[in-house]
């Protein structure tokens, strides 16, 4: 193993002579910054220099970090005064600059273990973030690391897909093992703290997800640490959000349904603070609070909303508003009738005041009733006298076609793939399926999902380790089928770019771990 490290020591070496100077790759490249970094730590128990896990291999822990600096070789990352961290360091640490020059650091630890420490001593870690890219344009990674690391880098929201360009491509797999992006460097082998400098180029600015796969193996030391163009990665845009359902100066009432957006950053946990008293602590999104004004009372209060980042920082957002009184007043007195004054009864106080009008139009209405009555009785009395036989008249009743209400049904086709489009017609659409390699087709209900799996109980069970036991899922709204992913370990991608939910056209190409399915609608 010595001899193997000396021999990629001196390649490396020769590498670093050709890139000795990271202010040569400034010129033209493009600005870049990293998002709040998701990584799960395994162990190593094989001593692996190269990284081997998969989405099936168990999870140590989890954590989230600000930056990718851990265990950072000398003169790598500046901070005054010194952190006293280096690639020897255990526990594994990442180091994070702060705006005064000086760094804070976080240990790699969670679930009662430490990465680089006891059963953990060789280990192997998966990191996953975002890298905003100000302008198209190369940008040189300069990787320090040992042992061996796998990047891999997904297209911007608008299917924009970074290349390799030049710099180490050793030992790597086909992609990204737990997201499918494409491969855009590798120096996947044991070694001892090195240097590698990495040229990928960035077609457009944009927001890019990457996966950056690492194995520490053989006892010895460990680092991890990222540049680009020779300086730390910043952080993307610190802390900034907006506090929607309620506003600075705003009069309030009853329950306020309070939502905090983020609009830059990644917020660890938002806490709702009414006059300086904490009304709760939100850790994943949605930020939102219930707030019962009634508690606080009527008057001017003050809301602080404060987010706080997984570095420690926290920024608030002040309001002040004003709590509305309940208002109550006096009972209101019927029109028409007078309280009579210093009475101390009531009931008795009280006389009705009928206008004249009123008793003359009482008078016109008892005449009125009286000639109605004169007037049935004497057709009363008419009617008993005998008179001659009346001949009927026939009546002929027009005869009304009876409405049959059915619905019509156009072809032979299963009640699930129709979709009604009114009372009395049903509009037809095409057949869909999946078509899976070699000859397998799945149909697609219009009726109900149909989702895709590793799950033996799925409509669409597919057996692929790289794929989730329910992974995604197809469902038709409104005349089209859409897929969406279902938070699966390995992302669902159609045609190569990833997707969240997406609608399907004919002949996509879906792609679920190593699967390969076409989406496929029948021609009419």
């Amino acid at each position: 193993m010595t001899a193997v490290r000396a021999g990629l020591v001196g390649l490396v070496a020769a590498a670093t002579m050709l890139c000795a100077s990271p202010g040569a790759f400034a010129a033209g490249d493009a600005p870049i910054s990293v998002s709040s970094i998701s990584a799960s730590f395994f162990p190593n128990p094989n001593d692996s220099g190269a990284f081997t896990a998969t989405p099936s291999t168990a999870v140590t822990f989890t954590q989230d970090f600000p930056a990718l600096n851990f265990n950072t070789p000398a003169d790598t990352v500046k901070c005054n005064p010194s952190a006293g961290v280096s690639p020897s360091t255990q526990p594994f640490t990442d180091l994070i600059p702060q705006p005064d020059g000086s760094c804070t650091t976080i240990v790699a630890q969670g679930n009662k273990a430490q990465a680089a420490v006891g059963d953990m001593r060789n280990f192997q870690a998966v990191f996953t973030g975002a890298f905003q890219v100000s302008a198209a344009g190369r940008l040189t990674f300069n990787v320090y690391s040992d042992d061996g690391w796998i990047l891999s880098i997904g297209p911007s929201a608008s299917g924009a897909q970074p290349g390799y360009v030049s710099g180490p491509m050793l030992n790597f797999p086909r992609v990204g093992p737990f997201t499918g992006y494409p491969i855009v460097g590798s120096y996947n082998v044991a070694s001892a703290p090195n240097q590698n400098n990495l040229v990928v180029g960035f077609p457009s600015a944009g927001t890019y997800p990457f996966e950056l796969d690492y194995s520490d193996c053989c006892e010895g030391t460990q680092a991890l640490t990222v540049l680009a163009n020779g300086a730390p990665i910043p952080p993307s845009s610190g802390l900034a959000f907006d506090v929607q359902g309620i506003s600075d100066a705003a009069s309030v009432q009853g329950v306020q349904h309070i939502t905090v957006a983020t609009t830059a950053g990644q917020p660890q946990q938002v806490e709702f603070l009414v006059d300086g008293k904490s009304q709760g602590v939100k850790t994943a999104a949605p930020f939102a609070f219930d707030w019962d004004t009634s508690a606080a009372g009527a008057g001017a209060h003050t809301l602080v909303f404060r987010a706080t980042d997984t570095g420690g920082s926290a920024v608030d957002k002040q309001l002040a508003v004003q709590v509305a009184a309940t208002s109550s007043g006096p009972t209101p007195v019927p029109t028409g009738i007078t309280v009579a004054s210093g009475s101390s009864n009531l009931g008795a106080g009280l006389r009705p005041q009928v206008p004249p009008f009123v008793l003359i139009g009482a008078g016109i209405l008892g005449l009125l009733v009286l000639a109605s009555a004169g007037v049935y009785v004497f057709f009363a009395v008419r009617d008993r006298q005998p008179e001659k036989a009346r001949v009927p008249v026939p009546v002929v009743a027009e005869v009304v076609p009876a409405v049959e209400e059915k619905t019509e049904f156009i072809g032979r086709v299963p009640l699930e793939n129709l979709t009604m489009v009114s009372s009395r017609r049903v509009q037809v659409l095409p057949k869909a399926c999946l078509l899976v390699k070699p000859d397998r087709e799945i149909e697609l209900s219009r009726f109900k999902e149909t989702v895709i799996g590793r799950d033996a109980s799925n409509a669409a069970y597919v057996d692929d380790r790289q794929v989730s036991r329910h992974h995604a899922r197809i469902l038709a709204v409104d005349g089209d089928f859409w897929i969406e992913d279902l938070n699966s370990t390995n992302g669902t991608r159609v045609n190569g770019a990833t997707v969240t939910k997406q609608k399907l056209a004919n002949n996509d190409l879906i792609n679920i771990g190593d699967t390969t399915m076409t989406f496929a609608l029948e021609q009419a």
